[in-house]
Parts: structure tokens; C-alpha cells; sequence
């Protein structure tokens, strides 16, 4: 079992190791700064160039909901072939342009158009489609790749779309139309893209059967960051983006703000907070402070930016000039960046069932400009070979990092190869899995036995001595049963419950490998009546001093049988003179058949010439 532990075991020294690696580890190494994408009904440029140049930079300078960053892309409506360059060089060098088609749509208000800062975006041409949304316009799609961004690539979808005007059912109809193919277009990506979908799409109200159909198609999750309550009363006058006008001059829509046609939705997975998602609370129809309902935008004082009223006066006068609709905006957070790192992937050698501690830093390098302009990153923790099964999560801000101390069980045998894994499910976390090799060596437990061939724990040793013969010797052997190098040595410890009148005479070994180790006891026979002499005792082994090492204990039978002893002196000195001669053979003679018997006789002569001393 692998289980993560508090931070308490770490000791003071190790604590400030640990600070000093993760300092090592923090610099970014992504981009700097959220993304920025704006969407702008530039009604063919037929407002103030003047107007619609500043507006256009102060989309990029806008720091009413974080700081000020220039817009990474923009998507317009109302482009044609003959404004299409002027808005280029309105925008810049800094800006590239995407794929521009045009089918005939200039006599219909003008295609869609895509701008982007190519030190942060790349467009992937092949990615780039078109679909027919009535009213002679056709929606786009640019495939669009963050820089930097490389294991794995962060893709995502832009698309613009202007649907049908007017409030008569069959303009609504046909702003259904135009959805469906807009939605089945989504649908021939890849599932799971993350999508950025605007434009003007002249939905009256959220019961109409066209938003309606955008938030909730049954396998593309639409998100509406404004949410999908009603917005036609005064009360949403916040996200009105039409018209922010009350006269109409050189072409441009009167009527003041009281529409929400302008849209700014992504799908799900960009809506979660994490990876490459909107910041919430960043969506937002520039230079609407929600105090000109039905009005004109600069009629008055305008406190979209509520700390710079001049500031705000200047941007709603260049809005009112610039088009008949508000641009919408919206800031991205960038995906987390992985990292992680131990001090000592080794392990060393330890016994099976042995735990080891080790710490591991997890590092969200992400750096945005500003915190929630980076994506935090939840991670877990999982493992190969002797490091399955580890356990150990977080959550980590960007720009941030963590050490977790994990306590490892292996679950195997023999050398570990295998893999510490630092892993997270979010979206697009760059060099993820962070993966770290761990090696070291497992050993099995050492294996006392009584016997080379076969583990055996219990022994009975027997034996017969005489009494009256001194001190004998009991020798026991023993293994360390199936040893090999992936096994622990063997060491011999002591013994216990030993009785008189036995005695351990040594033997204990450390280290026993593949050789015999042979305990010796002892037993003084002097003195021992004739009869069974039996002990039971326990022999202590224990394996090599290694992290993991436990004891051991063989049963052990002592039984021993204890004989008469032999007679004493000249067992034929049958007249007792002290030795035996020819006075103790005539005495068998004479008492043959009567005292004694053969046996007797063969006893004198095999006793013949001892002397007793």
C-alpha cells in the first residue's frame, strides 16, 4: 500500500532542501498573459475610420475586468473585399490575417474576417471551413494553435457567424437555419474540440428557437457565460450590444441599446475553469456600463471604466461613431504547465514489506501576468512496476508548486524498475505525465530451516549417550533455505527456553548466504542416571539489517537417551585380587555349570592381564 503523509515528517533540513528545489523549478516556462478574443460588427466600415481605429486599440487596452492585454483575435462581421485591407491596416503589422473567403457576400452586408497576433496564435489553414447560414452569408471557422504550447499542441476552433435580421417568424426560422449548419459544422471536428463561437446572430429574445437550439443541442455543450435568462428588459441592460445610437447617419442602425444580438459563447470544456478556458467574469459588450438602456451609449456620462469617467466618455463617443453595434470580449486563461522532481529516485535495498519515504515536487509553472490568467492544475499521483498503486493528489495555482511526502510499499520482488507518475486529467496541462524512474532493489525474506532440500521449521534431534561418559556434543545445521542475490542473508540471533541440563555452545553467525551454519549444544553425562533427558527450545534468526527485516523463530526438540554405564575396573578379576590372571580363570573352572557359564568363561579370557588402577 503507497499512501501520501502530512508534511510533519519532514525534517528541517529536508524542508529547506525541498525550498530550495521548488525555487528552482518555478520560473514559466508558457505564455505570459491571458488570451484575448473580441468580436466586433464592424457594419462594412461605414462609421468614422478614426472612431473605429481607437476603439480597436482600446479593446487591446480594456482593463475593466483584469489587467490590459492586446486582443490575440479578433473575428468581424460585416468585412468586404474592399474594407478587408483597410481593417488589416487599421490592426497593424502585429496582426496576421486569417483564411478570408468571400462568396458573394459583400451584397449581403459582407463576409466574416479573423485577425491574429502571430507572436501568440498560429491559424492551421486546413482547419479553415465554411457553412451556409442563410440570408446570402456564410458562417467560418478558423482552426487556431497556441504558441509555446507543444506536449500536447493546445488547438481550438474560432468560428463567426451573422444570421438573418428581423423579427418576422421567418427570419426566425431562418436563424435557425442558420444555427443547425452552424452546430453540424461543429460536428465534423473532432469531438471534444474546445470552440469559441460569435457573432451577430440577432436573437430577440433567450426563448427563441435559435438560442435556444445553440445552448441546448444534445452533443454540442454550448455555454453562455451571460447566462440563458431573458435580456430584453431594462434590468439586462448590461449586455445590450445594438444599437449604440439613437440617429441614424451614413448607414449605421439607430434604435439605442436594448438588443442583445452580439454573442460570445464557447463550448463547455472552455467554460470549466481550467486549461484554456474564459476567465469568468470577463465577458462583456465593451463600453456598456448598463446605465443606457434604449439610449444612446455617450448620452451623458458613460462609467464603463467606474474609476475613469473621461476615459469611459472617450470610448462610448468613439463607439457611437465607429459602428451600430458594441464588440464583445472575452479573456482566456492559458493551460498549467507540469512539473515535478524527487531528490533521490533510488531507493536502495530493503526487504519485502519494507516501506520508504520519499518527497516529490509537483510544480504548476504557468506564469500568467496576472493569477487568473493562468489555468490551476489538479494532479494525481499513479506509478508502474513497484510504484503501482501510489496515492497522492493536489490542486496547484499557476505559478506555484508543492512537495508531498508518499510513503511506499512495494508491491513486488526483486529490482524495481518502474515509473513515479505524475498525472492530470485537465485540459491541454502541458508535459503531462510528468513521469520520474525509481529504481532499487527488493529482497525476499531469508528463510531459516533445518534442512538445504526443504523448508522445515520444526526439528526433533535425537541421540544416546551412556552415562557416566562426559560431555557429549549435539551439533544442529542449519540454511538459509532457497537463497539466491534477490534474497536476504540469514542472521543467527540466539536461543531461548534452553535447560539444564543442556548448554548452547555457540555457533551464531551473521550474514548466512548459500553455506551451513551448525549450532552446538552440549550435555555432561557424569553423574546421569539412565533415562530420557528432553528440551524444547527456540532458535532466533532475523534477516539482514535492512529496512523490512523481521524475526524468525525455529522450534527445536532436544531428546536424548541416557544408558547405563559401563562396569567399572577388570571386569574378569572374579577373586577380587585386582587383576585378572590364572586364579580367576581356575575359579570359573571350578564353579562351571554351578556359578558360571560360558559367558563368564569368555569375559575372564577377554579380560585377560588387566590390572585395576
Amino acid at each position: 500500500m503507497i499512501e501520501s503523509r502530512g508534511n510533519s515528517m519532514v525534517s528541517r533540513a529536508w524542508a529547506i532542501l525541498a525550498l530550495a528545489l521548488s525555487l528552482l523549478l518555478l520560473p514559466g516556462q508558457s505564455a505570459e498573459a491571458q488570451i484575448r478574443v473580441a468580436s466586433y460588427n464592424v457594419a462594412q466600415l461605414r462609421g468614422e475610420p478614426d472612431a473605429l481605429e481607437a476603439v480597436l486599440d482600446e479593446l487591446s487596452l480594456d482593463d475593466r475586468t483584469g489587467p490590459a492585454h492586446p486582443v490575440s483575435i479578433f473575428v468581424f462581421q460585416e468585412v468586404t473585399q474592399s474594407t478587408f485591407d483597410a481593417l488589416s491596416e487599421m490592426l497593424g503589422e502585429e496582426y496576421s490575417a486569417g483564411t478570408y473567403t468571400n462568396s458573394g457576400e459583400d451584397n449581403y452586408g459582407g463576409a466574416q474576417a479573423m485577425f491574429y497576433r502571430a507572436d501568440t496564435l498560429i491559424e492551421i489553414a486546413s482547419g479553415h471551413d465554411g457553412t451556409y447560414t442563410g440570408a446570402g452569408r456564410r458562417a467560418r471557422r478558423w482552426q487556431m494553435r497556441l504558441l509555446g504550447y507543444n506536449d500536447p499542441v493546445v488547438d481550438f476552433y474560432v468560428y463567426s457567424g451573422h444570421l438573418k435580421a428581423g423579427t418576422t417568424s421567418g427570419s426566425s426560422e431562418e436563424r435557425v437555419f442558420g444555427m443547425t449548419n452552424i452546430l453540424n459544422n461543429m460536428g465534423e471536428i473532432p469531438p471534444g474540440s474546445h470552440i469559441i463561437l460569435c457573432g451577430d446572430f440577432n436573437f430577440y429574445n433567450s426563448n427563441e428557437d435559435g438560442y435556444q437550439l445553440m445552448v441546448g443541442h444534445e452533443s454540442i455543450d454550448i455555454v453562455d457565460p451571460q447566462g440563458n435568462s431573458n435580456w430584453t428588459t431594462g434590468s439586462s441592460a448590461i449586455r445590450h450590444t445594438q444599437s449604440p445610437r439613437t440617429i441614424s447617419a451614413g448607414g449605421l442602425a439607430s434604435g439605442g441599446l436594448d438588443d442583445r444580438f452580439d454573442f460570445h459563447v464557447s463550448t463547455a470544456n472552455m467554460a470549466d475553469g481550467q486549461g484554456l478556458a474564459m476567465i469568468d467574469g470577463t465577458n462583456r459588450s465593451v463600453g456598456n456600463d448598463g446605465l443606457h438602456y434604449n439610449d444612446a451609449i455617450n448620452d451623458g456620462n458613460n462609467t464603463y471604466y467606474p474609476s475613469d469617467v473621461p476615459r469611459s466618455n472617450t470610448l462610448a463617443d468613439n463607439l457611437h461613431d465607429a459602428s451600430d453595434h458594441l464588440p464583445v470580449s472575452a479573456d482566456y486563461m492559458i493551460p498549467a504547465v507540469m512539473s515535478a522532481s524527487m531528490f533521490n529516485a533510488d531507493i536502495g535495498t530493503i526487504i519485502s514489506g519494507a516501506s520508504f519515504e520519499f518527497s516529490v515536487n509537483v510544480a504548476n509553472l504557468c506564469a500568467p501576468a496576472y493569477p487568473a490568467g493562468g489555468s490551476s492544475m489538479s494532479w494525481y499521483l499513479d506509478g508502474t512496476g513497484g510504484m503501482a498503486n501510489v496515492v497522492g493528489s493536489g490542486n496547484l495555482d499557476p505559478d506555484s508548486s508543492q512537495w508531498v511526502q508518499v510513503l511506499v510499499t512495494p508491491g513486488i520482488e526483486g529490482d524495481i524498475d518502474g515509473d513515479l507518475i505524475v498525472r492530470s486529467d485537465d485540459d491541454f496541462v502541458q508535459a503531462e505525465p510528468a513521469v520520474i524512474p525509481v529504481t532499487g532493489t527488493v529482497l525476499r525474506h531469508a528463510d531459516a530451516s533445518f534442512s538445504e532440500e526443504s523448508d522445515i521449521n520444526w526439528n526433533v534431534v535425537s541421540d544416546t549417550f551412556a552415562a557416566d561418559s562426559g560431555i557429549q556434543t549435539i551439533e544442529v545445521p542449519l540454511w538459509n533455505f532457497g537463497w539466491d542475490s534477490q534474497q536476504a542473508s540469514l542472521d543467527l540471533d540466539g536461543v531461548s527456553g534452553l535447560d539444564a541440563p543442556f548448554v548452547f555452545a555457540g555457533g551464531l553467525v551473521e550474514g548466512l548466504t548459500d553455506g551451513q551454519a551448525t549450532l552446538s549444544f552440549t550435555l555432561d553425562t557424569d553423574g546421569m542416571a539412565p533415562g530420557l533427558v528432553v528440551d524444547a527450545l527456540q532458535i532466533l534468526a532475523s534477516d539482514q539489517d535492512l529496512p523490512g527485516a523481521e524475526d524468525q523463530v525455529l522450534n527445536l526438540s532436544l531428546t536424548i537417551t541416557i544408558d547405563e554405564a559401563p562396569p567399572s575396573g577388570c571386569v574378569g578379576d572374579i577373586d577380587g585380587s585386582g587383576q585378572t590372571d590364572v586364579e580367576d580363570l581356575l575359579a570359573v573352572l571350578d564353579g562351571f555349570a554351578t556359578l558360571y557359564d560360558v559367558d563368564d568363561l569368555l569375559e575372564v579370557i577377554g579380560d585377560w592381564g588387566c590390572t585395576n588402577p
